[in-house]
């Protein structure tokens, strides 16, 4: 068992491919994660330096994260109830959406409540 098989299911139908080969992560996992990252540095510099992210009000966040969520909930939950298969580039975009929010109200919980 490798270590990403703890991030990720690792359907090899869902992932992308790099020299033919599956990437060890999904597409979905593999923009959340690399999105998580970005989002994670960028707000902690944002609010390191300008005091951007902590000046976001609780309601805003809340509603930047029930619409950057959404894709990735509908897409997987078409894809879970239904006959309904979504592509790779659907996956990427909407865990890319995911992730880079998570690493932002990361950060915003942070500063907010530290």
């Amino acid at each position: 068992m490798d270590f990403f098989s703890h991030l990720c299911h690792q359907k090899e139908e869902r992932c992308l491919r790099f020299r033919g080969r599956p990437m060890p992560l999904c597409s979905r996992c593999l923009g959340f994660y690399i999105f998580l990252l970005f989002a994670i540095i960028i707000s902690l510099l944002a609010e390191i330096l300008f005091g951007a992210i902590h000046a976001i009000p609780p309601m805003t966040m809340f509603i930047i994260f029930c619409l950057t969520q959404l894709p990735l909930v509908v897409d997987g939950s078409l894809q879970y109830k239904t006959r309904y298969e979504s592509t790779n580039v659907r996956r990427f975009i909407s865990g890319m959406l995911s992730g880079a929010d998570g690493g932002t109200i990361l950060i915003w919980l942070i500063f907010e409540f530290v």
